[in-house]
């Protein structure tokens, strides 16, 4: 590993003191032999400047005013010492093979590398879930075609990337669809470079309830936020590619994304008893339905989501929210079922279907 490019985590925080300090252990306990932490008070009102204060020189802390998360991320790669960072955010852990899996499979031309995560609760207990689920073979050109035809592509939270220097660098932090980095960077990393995957989490995604975009049970104001961040992620890939004369259609993109209109579906469904406006269920369940058809994923599998999305459209209320609560969150999901899919998991494995890098 001595000739292994060096990997430095940033770690921006903001009133997070009850988290902070499991984070920065995780990232001090890095396996790879080049490697530093940076940790980014964004100024806290809690206890977290006492906490990262506890770790003495152990790590390079930046105490600022208030100024958000762009902002804070942008203070702690500006002192990072290497040239591939990770943003790890302040609730999350990362493995301690995590800098050292990335650096293996880093190679010139690559914008980003990203992993999987596994859910926990705010105790660090398992929830059963991990995520993205990606498509066996995601190589770089793959997810490019991906964001230019859906918008999106098979992308993780904040804290299970890691992204080259040089592509920090070329973002402009100004054009931003969400107030967080990944806003920045996640959206047009395939533009500017290759985005490699690796197949196995490499973090732990704390779910705990003040989460800026997870959340623990699905409501309508977090679907809300969601569709308006589908949305202003589109008209950002849109303004990038109008910048570099690269085609893009946000409007056709978000037809076909099954992800919004998973959503919109959800929302339309919760929403239809209420008085406030809503979409109306049918027209939301045939988008869906077209962006399944469309969709990528194996055909068994778009089979058992249209199935899925049919019944929440159909079904009362009552049973209705049974299947959207096994859907939207991992931790209401049956035994039998989250036994089932850690069985299709690993024969998928097994037959060379899933593959792990570096």
């Amino acid at each position: 590993m001595t000739d292994a490019p060096g990997v430095s985590i940033v770690i921006p925080n903001y009133n997070f003191g009850r988290f902070v300090g499991a984070a920065i252990e995780s990232a001090l306990a890095q396996d790879h032999p080049k490697s530093d932490v940076i940790v980014v008070d964004d100024g806290s009102t809690d206890n977290s400047r006492e906490v990262i204060g506890g770790f003495g020189k152990a790590v390079r802390a930046v105490f600022q005013p208030n100024r958000g998360h762009i902002k804070a991320c942008e203070a702690g790669w500006a002192l990072a010492l290497y040239d591939i960072i990770i943003f790890l955010d302040s609730d999350d852990l990362l493995a301690p093979s995590a800098a050292s899996t990335v650096a293996r499979a880093w190679r010139p031309g690559i914008s980003k590398i990203q992993w999987c995560v596994a859910v926990v609760d705010g105790d660090e207990r398992s929830v059963g879930s991990i995520f993205p689920k990606y498509p066996t073979s995601l190589e770089p050109e793959v997810i490019r075609r991906a964001l230019l035809r859906l918008g999106n592509y098979p992308c993780p939270p904040q804290s299970a990337n890691a992204y080259a220097r040089w592509f920090l660098k070329a973002c402009s932090t100004g054009d931003s669809c969400t107030p967080w980095m990944g806003g920045v960077l996640n959206p047009v990393a395939p533009l500017y470079g290759d985005v490699i995957t690796i197949h196995r989490p490499l973090t732990l995604y704390r779910v705990h309830g003040c989460n800026g975009w997870a959340y623990e049970r699905v409501n309508a104001n977090a679907l809300r936020t969601h569709i308006a961040v589908f949305k202003a992620w589109c008209a950002y890939v849109q303004r990038c590619c109008d910048r570099m004369g690269v085609a893009f259609d946000a409007e056709a993109a978000l037809k076909l994304n099954f992800w919004y209109q998973q959503d919109r579906l959800v929302l339309a469904k919760m929403t239809e008893r209420s008085s406030e406006h809503r979409e109306q269920v049918a027209p939301v369940l045939r988008a869906m339905l077209n962006a399944i058809r469309h969709g990528t994923d194996p055909a068994w599998q778009r089979k058992v989501i249209a199935v899925w999305a049919i019944l929440v459209a159909i079904l009362p209320a009552a049973w209705s929210q049974k299947l959207i609560r096994m859907r939207c969150e991992p931790s209401q999901r049956p035994k039998w079922l989250r036994m089932l899919a850690e069985q299709i998991g690993r024969r998928r494995r097994s037959r060379g279907l899933v593959h792990s890098t570096g």
